[in-house]
Formats: C-alpha cells, sequence, structure tokens
C-alpha cells in the first residue's frame, strides 16, 4: 500500500583516542528495519557520509516505531560499535584505541618519471605528510646517483628547519640550503619516521640537457583544432619571443613548408618574429603543413608543425554614399568602387535597401555603382559582395550604412494649353501637366500617357495622394470636385483666363504654377444624332433630323437650317434644333449641308450624303383587322390605304387562302365588300410596283355560325277528314343569318301511320312550303312537327315548330255512335294522359338537360289563328282543350318559352 519514508543522514568519524580522523578505516552500518545493511571506507580524514537513510515510515495505520542502527568501526585489528535511534540527523564518533601507528606520507613533488632540464631546480615537498599519534616525524631523501641529498646541501639553516625536519626544499637553486643534484637517472627514497615506525616512498626522475621550448603566437590566430586557415593572399606572423631553451643554449630558428625544400628563417639565431608570405601561383596547394623549428645545437631541433588550409577569400565589401539632396527626388550613388576581390575574381554585387527592397545585382563591370532614387525614410543601405568561385555559395559578404530620405515637394508644370495659341469657346482645350508629379509617389498611380516626375517603384510607405486642381479665374475650378485630372479636355468661355494648376500632397506647401491664354467667342457646335454622313434610305423612309445636343458655347440663341443639292428649297429652314424634326428625301445621292446660325451672325456647317433608294411598296390593310370576328351571315369590308414614296405602284389583290397554300383572288380594288360562310379565313393584301417591288400583309379573320329560327308556321286545312285524302299545305318563315340551313321538312305521326315530305324556299324570301296528301284511318289528334337541320350528326343546330293536328270521322247521322265514340274516346284520352305523364316524369332529368342546348334555345310554341284563317302558327300549337281555355278566359295566354321537356323526341 501507500507509505511515506522519512530519512535521516548519518556522519560517521573514526578516531583515535587523540581525536585524528584515520583513513582507510572500515565502518559497518546495520538496520533493524527498511534499509539492508553496508560497508564503507573512511576518506583522509576519517569520515564517512551516509545520506538518506530512512527513519521512519507513515502507513494508513499510522507511523512506525524509529529505525535502530548499529555503527560498527574497525583499523589494525581494533573495532568498535555504537547503536542510535534514527529519528533526526545523526553525527556518530567511533573512537578506536590503537597502538601507535606508522607515519602517513603526503608527497608532493617531484612526480613519479618527471625529466627535468640539466641542472633545473627541483622542489622536494613532502610537508604534508603526518602521524596518527601526533609524534615528531624526521624526513631522508635518498639519490641512486648523489646518495643522501641532504649531504649536498652547503647552506646553513637551524634544525627543524631543514629537510630533515619536513621543509620543503629546492636541489640546484642558489637558496638558503643551496643543495645540487646531478644529472641522470634518479631513484628517490623519501623516508618518514617517528619514534617507533617509518614510512617509505620512491620515485623516478630524470635530469637531462632538453631541446629548446617552441611557444609562439600565430597572426592570424589558429582554429579551435589548432589549424591555420587562411586565405591564399594572407601574411602570417609567427611570434618566436617567447620561444626559450631550457638550458639557455643558443637557438636557431626556422619555418619550412611541406611541399618546398629547406625553410626560411636565421640559422644563426632564433628571431622574435618570422613572416610567411604566399605566392599566388597555382602551384600552392590548398593544404600543407608549415613547420616551425628551433635548434640548440645539442639536441634534435624542436618542431612545431601546422596544419595550413589555404581558401580563396570572399571579397570585403566597401562603398561611400554621394547625393545631391536629402530629399526623394534626388538622385544617390553608392559607390563601392574601393570593393576588390584579393584573387581577382569576377564580383557579384547585391545592392539592398531595408525599406525599398532589392536596388540592383550585378556582376558587370559597373556591378560596385548604384544610382537611382529611394523612396522616404530611414533606409539600412547594405552592400553585399560575392565572388564567383562555387564554393562561396552562401558566404556573401555585407557592409551596411544609414540612409534619411526626406518628403519631396510636388513639381507642377502646365504643358498645355499655350500661352502662345488663341482659342475659341466652343473648342476642346487639351489641359496637361506633363512632366509635374511628386517623387513620392509611384508612376503607375500617374496617367499611362505622359513624362510624369515620379517614383519607378513603389515607394515603401506607399504613394502619396496628390490633390491635382485646375482653375480659371473666369469660370472658377475647371475638374469636378473629389476628381484630381493631371490631363484633361475642357472648353473655357470667352475671355483672357488665368489658367492655375495647384498641387498639394498633404505634408508639404501647396505648389502653384499659372498661364494666361485667350479663349474667342464661336459660332454653334453641331451635333447631329441622325442621320449620320453615308447612312443610306428608301424614299419611303421617315428621315429624323435630330440635332437637339447641339449648342452654343457663347450661350447665344441658333437655328438649324438643312439643305440638299437635289432640292431647289431647304429641307429644313432656319428650325429650331432643340426639337427632331421628320422628313423625307426623293431617291438619288443628297449632298446635304447642315448650317448653324446663331443671333450674332457667327455660322458653321457641317456636310455629309445620304443615299436614298426607291422604296417597295408598303401594304397596309385597314380592314379587317387580324382576329377580327365577323357576324354570322355579315358582310366583310376590304379596305386598303397602301402606299408607294415612288408612286409607281401598279398591282393590288386581295387574297382568300385555302388550307392546302393555295388562294383566289377576291378583288382588285381598294375598297369592296365579300361575304364568307361560317368559319376561320386567311386574307392578304399583296401590292407591287413597277420595279417588281412586292408586299403582302395578313389577317385572319373569324365568321361565326347561326342557327336556324322557324316561325310564323301557317298550315291548312285546320282538320283533316279520316279515311279521306286530304291535301296539306305548309308553310313556315325560317331564318338562317349565314344561310347553311338547307334542310326543313314536315312530319306526321298519327298511331301507326306516319308521314314526311321537305320544304322548299322557290322564292329566296326566306318562306318555306309545300304540300302533302294523307288518308288518315280514322279520327285524332295526330302530331305535326316541322324540323329545321343545319349540319349532319351530333355537331347539327336544329329548330322545330310541333304543332297537334285535328281528324273527324265523314259526316253522318249517328250520333249515338258518335257519343259512344266520343266518351270512350275521352276515356282513352284520359289513360294516354297517365301513360304520357309516367313517360315524362321517367325522362325529366333528360329533358332538362337538353334543354340548354343552343340548338333548340330558340323553339316556340305556334299561337293560335282566328278560326276564319287557315293555321297559323309561330313557336308551336296549342291544342284544342288548350284553345277552349283561352276562350274561357276571354284573353289568349301569354306565350311561354319552349323547353325541351315539352318536345316529343320520339319523333324527332
Amino acid at each position: 500500500g501507500a507509505h511515506i519514508d522519512v530519512a535521516w543522514d548519518i556522519t560517521v568519524w573514526v578516531v583515535n583516542t587523540v581525536n585524528n580522523g584515520i583513513p582507510n578505516a572500515n565502518v559497518n552500518a546495520s538496520f533493524t528495519s527498511f534499509e539492508p545493511s553496508l560497508e564503507e571506507t573512511t576518506n583522509d580524514l576519517g569520515y564517512v557520509s551516509l545520506p538518506d537513510f530512512i527513519g521512519q515510515q507513515w502507513t494508513n495505520t499510522g507511523a512506525s516505531s524509529h529505525n535502530t542502527v548499529d555503527i560498527s568501526c574497525g583499523y589494525d585489528s581494533v573495532s568498535n560499535t555504537t547503536s542510535v535511534t534514527l529519528d533526526q540527523d545523526r553525527f556518530i564518533n567511533c573512537i578506536l584505541p590503537l597502538q601507535n601507528q606508522p607515519p602517513f606520507v603526503m608527497w608532493d613533488t617531484p612526480f613519479d618519471s618527471q625529466v627535468f632540464p640539466s641542472q633545473a631546480p627541483i622542489l622536494f615537498n613532502a610537508s604534508d605528510s603526518w602521524d596518527l599519534d601526533n609524534d615528531p616525524l624526521t624526513f631522508t631523501w635518498t639519490s641512486t646517483l648523489d646518495g643522501d641529498i641532504e649531504n649536498s646541501c652547503t647552506g646553513s639553516w637551524q634544525e627543524p628547519n631543514g629537510p630533515s625536519g619536513g621543509v620543503p626544499f629546492t636541489a640546484n637553486s642558489n637558496d638558503m640550503w643551496s643543495c645540487s643534484l646531478s644529472d641522470g637517472i634518479h631513484t628517490i627514497t623519501l623516508d618518514v619516521c617517528d619514534e617507533d615506525f617509518c614510512t617509505s616512498e620512491q620515485r623516478t626522475i630524470e635530469l637531462v640537457n632538453q631541446p629548446p621550448t617552441i611557444v609562439i603566437d600565430i597572426q592570424p590566430a589558429l582554429s579551435p583544432w589548432s589549424e591555420l586557415i587562411i586565405p591564399r593572399t594572407q601574411s602570417v606572423r609567427i611570434d618566436m619571443s617567447q620561444t626559450f631553451d631550457p638550458e639557455g643554449d643558443p637557438m636557431s630558428c626556422w619555418v619550412s613548408r611541406s611541399y618546398q625544400q629547406g625553410g626560411t628563417g636565421n640559422s644563426n639565431g632564433c628571431p622574435s618574429e618570422i613572416w610567411m608570405n604566399l605566392s599566388m601561383a597555382e602551384s600552392v596547394p590548398s593544404t600543407f603543413d608549415l613547420v616551425i623549428h628551433a635548434s640548440d645545437g645539442i639536441n634534435n631541433p624542436t618542431t612545431y608543425t601546422i596544419p595550413v588550409e589555404l581558401y580563396n577569400e570572399v571579397p570585403e565589401p566597401l562603398f561611400e554614399v554621394i547625393r545631391t539632396g536629402t530629399a526623394s527626388e534626388d538622385e544617390l550613388t553608392f559607390d563601392g568602387t574601393a570593393t576588390i576581390d584579393p584573387e581577382g575574381d569576377t564580383l557579384e554585387v547585391e545592392w539592398w535597401s531595408s525599406l525599398d527592397g532589392q536596388l540592383a545585382w550585378s556582376n558587370g563591370t559597373n556591378a560596385a555603382t548604384w544610382t537611382g532614387h529611394l523612396s522616404r525614410g530611414v533606409h539600412t543601405i547594405e552592400m553585399r559582395v560575392v565572388d564567383d568561385r562555387p564554393e562561396h555559395i552562401n558566404s556573401t559578404r555585407m557592409n551596411s550604412t544609414l540612409v534619411t530620405v526626406d518628403n519631396s515637394l510636388p513639381r507642377a508644370i502646365i504643358e498645355s494649353p499655350l500661352e502662345t495659341q488663341i482659342y475659341t469657346s466652343s473648342e476642346t482645350i487639351w489641359f496637361s501637366a506633363n512632366g509635374s508629379g511628386d517623387y513620392d509617389a509611384a508612376c503607375f498611380t500617374y496617367p499611362i500617357d505622359g513624362t510624369w516626375h515620379c517614383a519607378d517603384a513603389q515607394p515603401f510607405a506607399g504613394s502619396e495622394y496628390l490633390v491635382v486642381v485646375w482653375s480659371s479665374d473666369l469660370d472658377g475650378r475647371l475638374t469636378p470636385e473629389g476628381e484630381d485630372y493631371l490631363i484633361f479636355d475642357g472648353r473655357l468661355s470667352a475671355g483672357t483666363h488665368t489658367i492655375t494648376l495647384s498641387l498639394d500632397d498633404g505634408i508639404n506647401e501647396l505648389v502653384l504654377v499659372s498661364k494666361t491664354i485667350e479663349v474667342s467667342t464661336s459660332a454653334p457646335v453641331l451635333e447631329l444624332v441622325s442621320p449620320v454622313d453615308g447612312e443610306i434610305f428608301r424614299s419611303s423612309d421617315p428621315i429624323f433630323w435630330n440635332a437637339v445636343p447641339s449648342v452654343d458655347y457663347d450661350g447665344d440663341n441658333f437655328t438649324l437650317t438643312v439643305r440638299s443639292d437635289l432640292l431647289s428649297e431647304p429641307l429644313l429652314d432656319a428650325v429650331d434644333p432643340s426639337q427632331t424634326h421628320i422628313s423625307n428625301l426623293p431617291a438619288g445621292t443628297h449632298a446635304i449641308e447642315v448650317t448653324l446660325q446663331d443671333e450674332t451672325g457667327l455660322t458653321s456647317s457641317t456636310f455629309l450624303t445620304l443615299t436614298i433608294g426607291q422604296s417597295d411598296p408598303i401594304a397596309v390593310m385597314v380592314t379587317p383587322t387580324n382576329r377580327d370576328s365577323i357576324e354570322a351571315g355579315g358582310s366583310v369590308i376590304l379596305r386598303e390605304e397602301s402606299s408607294d414614296a415612288d408612286d409607281d405602284m401598279v398591282a393590288r389583290e386581295w387574297r382568300h387562302w385555302a388550307l392546302n397554300g393555295t388562294y383566289s383572288v377576291l378583288s382588285t380594288r381598294s375598297m369592296d365588300e365579300v361575304v364568307f360562310l361560317p368559319g376561320e379565313h386567311m386574307i392578304s393584301l399583296y401590292i407591287s410596283d413597277s420595279r417588281g417591288g412586292e408586299d403582302e400583309v395578313f389577317a385572319n379573320i373569324t365568321v361565326q355560325s347561326s342557327l336556324p329560327r322557324l316561325s310564323n308556321l301557317i298550315y291548312s286545312p285546320i282538320s283533316l277528314v279520316a279515311d279521306e285524302v286530304n291535301t296539306l299545305s305548309v308553310s313556315v318563315t325560317m331564318e338562317d343569318a349565314d344561310g347553311t340551313t338547307e334542310d326543313v321538312r314536315v312530319t306526321v305521326k298519327y298511331d301507326q301511320q306516319e308521314w314526311a315530305f321537305n320544304l322548299s324556299d322557290t322564292n329566296g324570301d326566306g318562306v318555306w312550303e309545300g304540300t302533302l296528301e294523307l288518308r288518315p284511318d280514322g279520327a285524332g289528334r295526330p302530331n305535326m312537327k316541322v324540323i329545321a337541320t343545319d349540319g349532319e350528326g351530333q355537331d347539327a343546330n336544329v329548330d322545330v315548330i310541333s304543332v297537334t293536328l285535328d281528324i273527324t270521322e265523314p259526316p253522318t247521322d249517328n250520333r249515338t255512335l258518335m257519343l259512344v265514340g266520343a266518351i270512350g274516346g275521352f276515356i282513352g284520352l284520359l289513360v294516354l294522359v297517365a301513360m304520357v305523364g309516367t313517360r315524362r316524369r321517367s325522362r325529366l332529368a333528360e329533358l332538362d338537360m337538353i334543354e340548354s342546348w343552343d340548338a333548340f334555345s330558340s323553339v316556340k310554341r305556334v299561337e293560335p289563328i282566328d278560326d276564319s284563317a287557315p293555321a297559323s302558327l309561330e313557336g308551336g300549337a296549342m291544342d284544342g282543350a288548350n284553345e277552349v281555355e283561352a276562350e274561357d278566359d276571354g284573353e289568349p295566354e301569354e306565350a311561354k318559352p319552349l323547353t325541351g321537356a315539352d318536345l316529343d323526341w320520339d319523333n324527332v
């Protein structure tokens, strides 16, 4: 589970009875819990440090008991043990009661195997040696060549301040001891003794004549890898002033190169400095060894080898700024001609501005010089230089300087208008500020046409907005508000004008320039919208003379006159030009002169040529018009108002077109009248002139159809006689506006007998007549219908008049039989009426629908006629019962419209 360890440090100091720490004593630590046992050795002062040992552990149940540690120490078969509770950092003294111990030797110099120059001073120092029991110590230094070194000492001292007392001394020196040591290989023995024990240690040293020691300073300095990496043209200075011979023997010093034989230098001495200058010849390798020699004439020369690497040097940029002023419009020159390549390689020079970017790059002969302009601001100008050696890619050298460029004043120049020229008020004057501008704006912000005072490239801070104002002391401002026109064209009023051009960059003061020009009055200026020169018309075409935009720039009123060389009189004479005038011209080529004259008498004329060709006739159909609807039976009025501007129309035809694409000529008159059958009809008017020009217009018309209408039915006799041949005469008036009804017939039906015959209109007066001989089998009331049919089949239109006839028995004296027959007939009539009523009720819905048909909307009942005349009925008839009923009322009943339910459809 989770727990927390609480740890402390333990420091053990193992000492003897005089409290001197015992070096290299054994220390053992064992713990009751948490930690394993361990064993350590004391340092030179007798200490052992045991950090971060767990003394207590905390868990979720609480804290454990503190750990207990047992410390045991031992040296030279003597030991001691101490126990402590590890509840804090502990410092434990472990005391060992030791017997007298040998001294500890601490020999500092000379070092073992150290080599010294001949008769070199040698320091003998073991003064840090000590004794654990604090006993006095004696020192003995013995050489295998010279014996006891102290015996060679010729100086004087007072003990124990001598070599035997442990005091450091120097052999082969003129110090107070004046000890000596001969050349050769010595085994030096040092004995350090107390009153009971001695401790010995040996070291070997050598004293021999040594070669010179080379100590140099190289300029240029060596690399961190002790290599001399220099340009080919670099001179090398070798400072030899610190080179020495240990014995002070005379030296000779020189240098040599690995690719050459021999060396350079002074064989009779060692100069304080040596110079090495390399040749530019290609025979000098890129890498070689430079060897420095120093010789004392006894030993082999001492050498020091320096690897040398030669490289092609990158040129260092040098340049100066030459300028005529500090403004952006002032030209600057950066002169870098002082920049050279040491090896004579081709230079690649880039000029760079911190604001304007790259100014130039070149590897030509003039690459080291740049002349131009800079945008306003503070520039860091850099000259970046490299040569064309491939190994120098990305090795460009740079030199920079600060250049401050001020804002320039705008420059104002009026190139035109000219003071030497006289202008007119109607003349479009060219205003040009060519040569003006501001060098704080890029040239692309100026008009394309012209040469402007501007910067070739966009300035770093952006182009300044230049406010340009043209003005006249007479006409005021010449350019619109918010528009900055450096070039434009316009007109001036008559008079002497002082033209002023004002330029404002918003930073400096306004820059103004003026000119004086003369403007005279002028004639009106024609702006003829139509017609245009060279336009072609036909003689029938109206020509619109539109000179409305014409203007008199002096504000005078003026008139318009138009003349043709083919006409004796002006086509338009002093008319108002503010209106559009319309005229025609005869065929031919007309040289037209259009003249404007103002109220002061000044005129201007414009000439143009118009070609007028002969025109085709123009067909104009007045009536009928397209989609006209003609009433049934109505006539169609053919009327036209065609024209021919050349007055040579020779033919006119009214054509009626059939469905198959053929036509028939209806008339050749200008106005005529025709009648068409009901239906759709296509009519055209065709005209042509003597040149063969033609025109044709079309119209589609619809002639309505009409329904037949029957009226004024007259028949005789009124009563027929049974079993006798009766001649029935029928006359009826039939109206059909479109005249398409040709079928009018009469049917008489009585029981099983049926008669039918056709009526005819022999006189064409609309009265249809006919007769029929019939022999009824018996007395009764047969039904007679007059039916007019227009068309065929289900599409036919029908009108019907129905009437009931009376058939009587031949005259006899059988009155009894007549009475019985009358009674029987009356009963039969009642039965028949009942049957007819039942049948009519069963068909009521069907008959009510039919009554809305147009074909039967005109059916009427026949009105009764006077008994003294033949029966004449209109719109239907009434039977005898109805006649009697009408007589009883004293006045005839008003005729009511006949509906479909009133017809006997079985006999239609």
